[in-house]
């Protein structure tokens, strides 16, 4: 057997092992790593790799079980409990590192690892999956012919049931609550309280603004300070977190003066149409003022002088959290082969200066698992064969906005020339 040149940590879980698969039917014969012994051990056994079991608590023994390898691919979530030790163990062993998160909080810490990295040598490049790749690959095509633009706003609709990696990350996304970019500065966002009518291609869909990781890759692509990410949900679901964002927050708006950070963003209007909605976006964005912003930016810094703040959860919220996990253990199910086969996605950007929006972009793509899946091999062979420059990058910097209309499944519905 050929010495591996790279490692899937996290090859276990879904999608890791969709991603293991699909290596092994490209030739490749990456070292499948992970936490639990058992699953790696008949997978590694079932695709004729080489496999390694090793948990994620100390960074030089990290380092040394990936030292020699080119680079290593994480699909271990959720990923604030692994990237960090497995990123700085990278960093030491001078390993390429590349991730599939989505995760806000992550993206940022491994911005600021970014520095550390390129004086090693080495290239840190997460959220190489559907999390991002598409909607990151759009926003930065349009902010390329649009540089000047204010504000961006991404859609997107999703697999309808994610695997419990996924649903552990989404938990944990929703015990840290809302976010939005505005004014370059993540902000808190009451989740329920933007909602968005997207024309996908499919038809119009009811969407609710979630903090997803283009809050934290869009702006280091595009440089646009004020972005919204929104994801498609059942309108019944979307009323009924609206319903709680009214209950527990009735003097939202009074309490931040009319003009708190949120204020900028399109209003839910009943059948408010999308163009109209852009309208109201960009006109607001004279809040800004009130914020002590602009809303332009003095440029993208790839890493800050200080690490960010720790992200870790109180007491309360741990407790939350694992029991959380517990119940997404106990009840939900992996997504069945035919349902990832099946799944497709849609996804919208749109972006804008002032009163006027500038473009709008629209695609379709495999399901979020299937495109995970070609998207980060793509990605890592890319790495393998040319890396981008030591440092962090985004998937759009990396290997450029076309990358994503390179990978197969994905068709065009509308893009400026």
């Amino acid at each position: 057997m050929a010495q591996p040149k790279w490692m899937i940590y996290g090859a276990g879980g879904f999608s890791g092992r969709l991603i293991a698969e699909e290596a092994v039917r490209r030739g490749h014969q990456p070292v499948l790593a992970g936490r639990r012994p058992e699953s790696i051990y008949r997978l590694a056994e079932r695709l004729g790799c080489r496999w390694m079991c090793f948990p994620l608590k100390e960074v030089g023994q990290v380092r040394e079980n990936i030292r020699g390898l080119r680079l290593v691919l994480n699909c271990a979530g959720p990923f604030s409990q692994t990237a960090k030790v497995l990123a700085q163990a990278a960093v030491a062993a001078r390993v390429h590192y590349l991730d599939i998160t989505g995760e806000i909080e992550v993206i940022e810490y491994l911005s600021w690892l970014g520095g550390q990295a390129a004086g090693q040598g080495v290239s840190l490049l997460p959220a190489v999956g559907f999390g991002v790749v598409p909607t990151d690959c759009l926003a930065a095509r349009l902010a390329d012919k649009f540089p000047a633009s204010q504000w961006l706003r991404i859609a997107f609709t999703a697999d309808r049931s994610p695997s419990r990696g996924t649903a552990k990350s989404m938990w944990e996304g929703h015990l840290r609550g809302g976010r939005i970019r505005w004014a370059g500065r993540l902000e808190p966002l009451p989740l329920g309280k933007l909602v968005w009518d997207v024309d996908f291609p499919s038809g119009r869909r009811r969407c609710l603004a979630i903090p997803w990781g283009d809050l934290a890759t869009g702006y280091r692509s595009t440089n646009i300070p004020n972005i919204v990410t929104y994801a498609a949900f059942p309108r019944l679901l979307v009323g009924i977190l609206r319903g709680l964002y009214r209950a527990t927050h009735p003097i939202d708006a009074l309490r931040r003066g009319g003009k708190g950070v949120g204020e900028g963003f399109p209003k839910p209007v009943e059948g408010a149409d999308p163009q109209s909605a852009s309208k109201d976006l960009a006109v607001n964005l004279q809040g800004l003022k009130d914020l002590g912003g602009s809303g332009d930016s003095g440029g993208i810094k790839q890493e800050e002088a200080e690490a960010p703040e720790s992200d870790e959860f109180g007491p309360t919220k741990r407790l939350l959290r694992a029991i959380g996990w517990k119940v997404i253990d106990w009840f939900y199910r992996d997504p069945r082969s035919e349902e990832v086969e099946e799944a497709r996605a849609e996804i919208v950007v749109e972006i804008g200066k002032s009163t006027q929006a500038c473009a709008r972009a629209a695609i379709t793509t495999p399901g979020g698992y299937r495109f995970t899946a070609v998207s980060a091999l793509a990605a890592v062979e890319k790495c393998l064969s040319q890396p981008p420059p030591p440092g962090f990058w985004t998937p759009s910097r990396a290997f450029g906005p076309e990358f994503v209309l390179s990978l197969p499944g994905v068709e065009v519905v509308s893009l400026p020339d």
